[in-house]
């Protein structure tokens, strides 16, 4: 096994757009209530979970000036049946925890 302060990684950078709100998100959550329980933790929206269960953030944009602030890592997870994409910020001061 080589030693990992010689190693040289083949990386690339790319910059992707993101749809941190998008409408449909709201159509596919919305029928939730109905399904489970009303108050669920996600209920009534994916943003605000993050903003208050998780994260304990003051506001909405706090998520949003989280994500789009920070450059991130992504390490993909492969197994025989899917891969499993993890995003970890390059700065440490960029952090946001999500179950979602």
């Amino acid at each position: 096994m080589p030693d990992p302060e010689q190693v040289v990684l083949d990386v690339r950078e790319v910059t992707l757009p993101l749809a941190l709100d998008p409408p449909a998100a709201h159509e596919a959550i919305a029928p939730l209530p109905a399904l489970g329980t009303p108050d669920d933790a996600w209920c009534p929206d994916n943003v605000e979970f993050i903003r208050r269960i998780v994260n304990d953030l003051d506001a909405r944009a706090d998520v949003f000036d989280i994500v789009t602030a920070a450059t991130y890592l992504v390490l993909a997870w492969a197994t025989s049946t899917s891969a499993a994409p993890v995003a970890v910020p390059i700065d440490p001061r960029h952090p946001l925890v999500t179950t979602k």
